[in-house]
């Protein structure tokens, strides 16, 4: 795939072997010397003259990189960066392997450097699980080439094998999806009168209000929906606008014949919990609250297919309403209960529309 001027791709092979590139990524320890692996091959194939570069350097800490030439190597350069050692994610690892990315391209760009052959790093020795190495390394790559679109022509991963090969392309294909829906989330929408993710919409009649003297106006709302296969229109129903809550009002027969023509794309809020917001402000932004608010029926998600519920949520980070990696966190425990608990029903189709979220979400930035 293509991102700015940048070719991104993956293929099966020997990284010591890969002629097309300026540089390649060696997964090193913190001495920098070659032990075993594909550290050891990389130290192997350049030769005594790497090993001897490499004691210069001073050693190298986990999440840092370091430049050498490549000596016997078809290529030009050597980036040798350092895992994190893997625990259980719960020790930064992921924002150290986030770090080795970072100093690798900024030290490649930085070197002039136009096509690099990256490695699965930390996937060996350091324990680094396979798919969340590829989702850390797809996402901040190109992170980095959306804000460095100039910086390369080139990037490849170089995998050992087919089984990790093909990790790294469904982290890219689900990239794609991610840049695609991110972008659809944030084209412009200009209705007359727009009612988006910054508007409540409650689904009955302004009876509190009218009680309380507030001021109504009554008219059309103008709300996007989005069918099954994403794509958008402008659906209108009738509406009472509060002047002094500025919040919308609907009949509940209105919202649901809206619900059964797609999803749309701001919140709507049942009489109840408009009640528990008054009660308790805090409930406005409770992540589960609010994905159900915008659509994202926790439990019962038979009814939206994988670009709706990729949408509600990527359209609730972009807005900064849910946080992606916090929400990440969120569909693993459910996925855990889903599994473990024996005293839940959970459907099996729930738990891999979960899954496939999660690996969704695992690409967009902290």
């Amino acid at each position: 795939m293509r991102m700015n001027r940048t070719e991104i791709n993956t293929l099966s092979g020997d990284i010591t072997k890969a002629d097309f590139a300026d540089a390649i990524v060696n997964s090193s320890n913190e001495e920098l010397f070659g032990d075993s692996g594909m550290n050891g091959a990389v130290h192997k194939a350049a030769g005594e003259q790497l090993r001897t570069a490499c004691e210069k350097l001073g050693g190298c800490r986990a999440g840092e990189a370091k430049i050498t030439d490549a000596y016997a190597l078809p290529c030009k350069y050597i980036i040798h960066t350092v895992a994190p050692v893997w625990k259980d994610g719960r020790h930064g690892e992921e924002k150290i392997l986030e770090s080795c990315f970072k100093n690798v391209l900024q030290i490649a760009s930085s070197c002039g450097i136009r096509s690099i052959g990256l490695s699965s790093i930390g996937t060996g020795k350091r324990k680094v699980p396979v798919e969340k190495a590829a989702a850390v390394a797809v996402r901040t790559v190109f992170s980095f080439v959306e804000e460095n679109p100039e910086a390369f022509d080139r990037i490849t991963w170089i995998l050992s094998n087919d089984e990790k090969k093909k990790v790294y392309d469904n982290a890219l294909s689900m990239m794609e999806n991610v840049l695609k829906i991110r972008a659809e989330v944030n084209a412009p929408v200009e209705p007359v009168f727009p009612i988006g993710y910054e508007n409540k919409v409650v689904q009955v009649q302004m009876i509190k209000c009218l009680h309380e003297g507030h001021t109504i106006t009554p008219g059309k709302g103008l709300a996007v929906l989005m069918d099954a296969e994403g794509r958008r229109k402008f659906h209108t129903f009738g509406v009472g606008y509060c002047e002094e809550c500025g919040h919308y009002y609907t009949l509940l027969r209105e919202a649901v014949s809206m619900k059964k023509e797609g999803v749309p794309l701001c919140r709507m809020l049942a009489k109840k919990d408009y009640e528990k917001e008054f009660k308790n402000p805090a409930y406005s932004t409770n992540p589960r609250a609010l994905m159900e608010q915008y659509g994202y029926t926790i439990f019962d998600l038979e009814n939206l297919s994988d670009i709706q519920r990729q949408t509600i949520l990527a359209s609730l980070v972009e807005h900064k309403l849910i946080n992606a990696s916090a929400t990440v966190g969120y569909l693993e425990d459910l996925i855990k209960i889903g599994k473990d608990n024996p005293f839940a029903r959970i459907e099996a189709g729930n738990i891999e529309k979960w899954k496939a979220d999660r690996d969704f979400l695992s690409l967009y930035r902290a």
